[in-house]
């Protein structure tokens, strides 16, 4: 049974099976709904007035984060502390959690009082023991543990040669007679790197002194003896490093 119904948007009389139908039709009901969706609100950031379903303070996203920053503003504004200053001990009114000088001038003048005494505990001198020869000395370094470059090369020459012996051991059987003297009888006084003579009436440490050199290297897995060993020049066997030569070569 068909009844006689008003468009509540137009005006308009239609007629339609359903006594509950309140519109003429779909477009009708989208423009009344448009205009008269949700409750009325006022926006709280430009004060326009609104209509949502839900409750909002803004009428826009664009509203809502102006609304937003001048909330945080006020409570800025309102937030005050009161501290007392880390360089002239004077208390303070401040919005700043971090804040620990009252004035610029406070922050520099202290800034400068940790810098002089940064410099004061550098000149001052500090009572120490050699780490090698176990003297007692002075020296105006906090880290200081030698007395002097003699004490802090022995240190440094006598580990790396107990690491050396750790890696010589660690790569199998060691031949602890092996020395420069007995290698000379054996070989002959030539290098076997660059067939020169040596020189063995120099100073031990100069270029062309004999020293023993390991055919394939400690780092590579070579061990520490007779058939591994032969005579170089300090300086060639410098060259040589850690490399593998070729026969021939």
């Amino acid at each position: 049974m068909s009844s006689v119904i008003v468009c509540k948007n137009c005006g308009v009389e239609t007629v339609s099976r359903y006594s509950t139908t309140k519109f003429c039709s779909d477009a009708c009901r989208a423009k009344f709904n448009k205009k008269n969706k949700g409750r009325k609100q006022t926006c709280k950031y430009c004060g326009n007035e609104f209509r949502n379903y839900k409750i909002r303070d803004c009428c826009s996203i664009h509203c809502k984060n102006e609304y937003k920053k001048e909330l945080t503003i006020r409570k800025k504004k309102d937030h005050k502390v009161e501290k007392v200053c880390f360089c002239c001990k004077k208390s303070f009114i401040t919005t700043k959690n971090n804040k620990i000088y009252c004035s610029k001038n406070c922050s520099y003048e202290h800034q400068k009082e940790v810098l002089r005494q940064k410099k004061d505990l550098k000149k001052s001198q500090h009572q120490k023991k050699c780490k090698e020869c176990g003297k007692h000395f002075v020296s105006n370094r906090m880290r200081a543990t030698f007395c002097s470059k003699v004490c802090s090369n022995k240190y440094e020459n006598r580990r790396r040669e107990l690491i050396r012996r750790k890696r010589i051991m660690a790569n199998g059987r060691v031949d602890w007679s092996i020395s420069i003297e007995r290698l000379l009888k054996r070989d002959g006084s030539i290098c076997y790197l660059c067939h020169k003579s040596f020189d063995l009436y120099t100073d031990t440490n100069d270029d062309y002194y004999p020293s023993i050199e390991h055919v394939i290297p400690i780092s590579k897995g070579g061990t520490h003896t007779w058939d591994n060993v032969k005579l170089a020049h300090r300086k060639c066997n410098t060259l040589k490093r850690d490399k593998i030569l070729k026969r021939g070569s």
